[in-house]
């Protein structure tokens, strides 16, 4: 299934199936409209396409009269993360739309491909709320032509980059508090898991930033719209603010496991010492019960009546003085 979008025919978008005689005489017809008037580029004719249904992109790549081999284009270039180019005296450049899942601190990337051609821009992704944001992002004129479908889309991804940045900024700050908390649970997992999440926004981040402001007025033809390189840098300045927020959370998250790892360390210190010091206190008593398990012939209380609660007085005053000495050590 394909969704058409006219400026010439309602602004709205059209669900349409390549396969269809019908559909590609509506989508001739647009694109009739388009092209007759594409130097002032006062229409615009977009049309998204799922990319579980090729059959359907290189259809209409046919009824569009730009190559076929484009098809493969722009699914390799949705999938691989690929750089921005010019083909078919356009641009196509792939953008990452993040999406913070707040149960469970996951950050989710759907790829979208942008093809820019005079008069047309062809969508390639998954993520039905992205055709109906962009199409909202769409600017009231049609001036801007086919990259004013690009720029609503980068809009979109710099929108969603900003959320998911949010959602993942309020994960970070839980975890900071249960690093200084006084809780019993060991936050080093969550941090590894959060580290995977903020490179994984990271990779569609950047490569965005890098398409966008590579992006510069010889690369883009008149035909394509009014758009400016100013437009395009701005939203690509957006968009490396928020990767530079993204960078900060990360090396946040690696400062507080260095915390987490040397509070766990000190942690073990003191179990250690209070270890060695509870040995120390039984190692007295179980010296003078070995030496007494030596012999049965020359002990005291077998000719004094007082030998046995002497010796266990003895014994009581040695593990107290022991013990506060340990007390006053801070070993226990």
């Amino acid at each position: 299934m394909a969704l058409l979008w006219s400026s010439a025919a309602g602004r709205h978008l059209t669900p349409v199936t390549l396969a269809s005689d019908e559909d590609r005489e509506a989508v001739r017809r647009a694109l009739g409209t388009t092209t007759s008037t594409s130097t002032s580029t006062s229409t615009l004719t977009w049309v998204h396409v799922t990319p579980d249904a090729p059959d359907e992109l290189t259809a209409l790549l046919e009824v569009c009269g730009l190559p076929a081999g484009l098809a493969a284009h722009l699914l390799h270039q949705r999938d691989h993360h690929g750089g921005a180019g010019v083909v078919a005296d356009g641009v196509l450049v792939p953008l990452g739309l993040l999406r913070f899942e707040a149960g469970t601190a996951e950050v989710e990337v759907d790829r979208l491909a942008c093809l820019c051609v005079p008069g047309l821009a062809i969508t390639v992704g998954r993520d039905g709320d992205v055709v109906r944001d962009v199409g909202e992002a769409l600017p009231g004129d049609a001036t801007q032509g086919s990259l004013g479908v690009l720029t609503a889309a980068a809009t979109v991804a710099g929108r969603r980059a900003v959320d998911a940045e949010i959602g993942l900024a309020d994960a970070v700050a839980k975890v900071e508090q249960a690093v200084f908390g006084a809780g019993s649970t060991d936050p080093a997992q969550v941090i590894y898991r959060l580290k995977r999440e903020l490179a994984e926004a990271r990779r569609a981040l950047t490569p965005m930033v890098t398409r966008l402001g590579a992006l510069d007025d010889e690369d883009l033809p008149p035909a394509l719209g009014t758009v400016s390189r100013r437009t395009l840098h701005r939203l690509a300045a957006a968009l490396r603010r928020t990767a530079d927020q993204v960078d900060g959370q990360d090396r946040l998250l690696g400062d507080l496991l260095t915390v987490q790892l040397t509070l766990v360390q000190v942690r073990q210190n003191a179990d250690m010492r209070r270890m060695a010091a509870w040995a120390a206190l039984i190692a007295v008593p179980t010296m003078v019960a070995g030496v007494y398990g030596m012999n049965f012939r020359h002990m005291p209380e077998l000719s004094w009546p007082y030998g046995y609660p002497a010796v266990l007085a003895v014994l009581v005053v040695a593990v107290l003085v022991l013990r506060r000495l340990f007390k006053r050590s801070g070993w226990m």
